[in-house]
């Protein structure tokens, strides 16, 4: 049992052991690299952590025509690096195989790890794919410019050199570009490119660059690799429309990059207009309106829209401007109405008296003044008090005419006369309007006073009893 246990110990610290060797991983071409006397290659190390770390990188066996662009490597978790070594053996350099070891060691827990580059330096008489440069916005929506170098190591100028480059995603061929070179002469340096533009939502990940040249019966071929990284990749349309008093506008937020976006839209709203705005900002810091939006996926569009509305504000003015006219054309006014002083029954013979009240409120006197009003015909006039009237009879009726001078400013003046009904009427009858005509601010004014009423509404039991009377009567 106690022997079991011991083993499992064991185990178990052996496995911590392995589990610690392989904190990163180092990867370096397998294949032998062969470069010229003079001329130049680049290859990649590739360096993957399972943690943060900090490296030295260091070469054994070392060349002094082998070097690289970098020492010291921070990495994150889960990351990838890629170390560029140049390999640029001079024409003085025996031709031959090298062995160049390349060491890694972390500075945070020691750990060292070392693998083998071989080199052919060769003198055979070819033409060379030097290196494979890439540069430009490697990103959703943005491009890479890829450049190949090459050079001429023939003592005789070569011609006819077809060249190929095919870009692979993780998934896809994204370009293949081929091109005739026409000729290259001894100890030439060339360089050939291709710009490859990338898609939105375009994939992420390593892209494989593919160059082969070929020409009589020679071919060479060279790889890189290079990574087009995760972003969110924001866009913004806007668009402004027109209300019937006012304005709206709607901002489309787009996410073009290949992998989940937030963005904050900021408006600037005045604070005249800010009393009339409508939307749902997310919140308000003075003048300026925030709108979070979060989690907005590969490819996916959010939509803000807010308004400022005008048409309370035209309201509002529309209502001062009736209520001045209301004060100025109706309370600043000469006022007229007219009514009558007896509430009764219209019998024949009785009398009644019209009044028409008169109120200056224009704000100051009034030298002429015209009254009119107008009497049915079933109705005879009778005159009392009071300024009497010229009278203009006519088929229809009788036509009662006032002209009064020195109307001073706030006064009020009561013009009276007595109608009397030539028969009976049960209920009530309209009497016509009276109107006071005068000039005000050279111009001619007409106001009317209200239509007054005469006699008694009869109520519906005692129209009923007049009709049960009038029945039995006929009966």
């Amino acid at each position: 049992m106690r022997k079991t246990a011991l083993i499992s110990m064991v185990a178990i610290f052996a496995l911590m052991i392995v589990s610690a060797s392989f904190a990163f991983e180092l990867s370096v071409p397998t294949e032998t690299v062969n470069v010229p006397a003079g001329g130049t290659r680049e290859v990649t190390v590739n360096i993957t952590s399972s943690k943060a770390d900090d490296l030295v990188l260091s070469f054994s066996d070392a060349k002094p025509w082998v070097s690289t662009d970098i020492q010291h490597i921070v990495i994150n978790r889960s990351e990838t690096k890629g170390i560029k070594v140049f390999i640029s053996p001079s024409s003085a350099v025996q031709s031959g195989l090298y062995k160049v070891g390349i060491l890694i060691e972390s500075i945070l827990t020691h750990e060292i790890k070392s693998k083998d580059i071989f080199i052919n330096v060769e003198r055979g008489e070819k033409v060379y794919i030097e290196s494979i440069l890439i540069s430009g916005k490697l990103e959703p929506a943005g491009y890479g410019d890829i450049k190949a170098y090459l050079k001429n190591f023939k003592s005789s100028t070569v011609q006819d050199i077809a060249f190929r480059m095919t870009v692979f995603s993780p998934n896809e061929k994204v370009l293949d570009y081929t091109e005739t070179i026409a000729s290259i002469d001894p100890m030439e340096a060339k360089t050939v490119g291709k710009t490859v533009y990338f898609d939105n939502v375009t994939e992420a990940g390593t892209y494989t660059v593919n160059v082969m040249i070929s020409y009589l019966d020679k071919k060479e071929e060279l790889q890189q690799t290079f990574d087009v990284m995760e972003k969110s990749v924001i866009t913004r349309t806007y668009e402004k429309f027109s209300l019937l008093l006012g304005y709206g506008k709607t901002i489309k937020v787009r996410n073009d990059g290949n992998e989940i976006g937030n963005e904050t839209v900021i408006e600037d709203i005045s604070s005249f207009d800010a009393v009339f705005f409508s939307g749902n900002p997310s919140f308000i810091i003075g003048n300026k309106y925030f709108w979070v939006i979060n989690n907005i996926r590969p490819g996916g569009e959010m939509t803000i829209s807010y308004y400022v509305d005008y048409m309370p504000l035209f309201v509002f003015i529309l209502a001062v401007i009736i209520a001045c006219w209301y004060f100025f054309y109706k309370y600043r006014t000469l006022r007229i109405r007219k009514f009558i002083m007896q509430r009764k029954l219209i019998k024949e013979g009785e009398e009644f008296t019209v009044g028409i009240e008169l109120h200056n409120g224009l704000g100051r006197g009034m030298k002429e003044l015209v009254i009119r009003d107008f009497v049915p015909p079933l109705f005879a006039l009778k005159y009392g008090s009071g300024p009497e009237p010229k009278k203009k009879s006519t088929n229809i009726g009788t036509e009662l005419v006032w002209k009064l001078t020195d109307l001073k400013r706030g006064e009020e003046r009561i013009l009276s006369y007595k109608i009397i009904p030539v028969l009976g009427v049960h209920g009530l009858i309209s009497l016509p309007a009276a109107c006071a005509e005068f000039t005000f601010n050279k111009m001619n004014v007409k106001n009317t006073s209200n239509i007054t009423h005469l006699g008694i509404k009869e109520t519906e039991p005692e129209k009923e009893k007049r009709f049960s009377i009038i029945r039995k009567k006929e009966r």
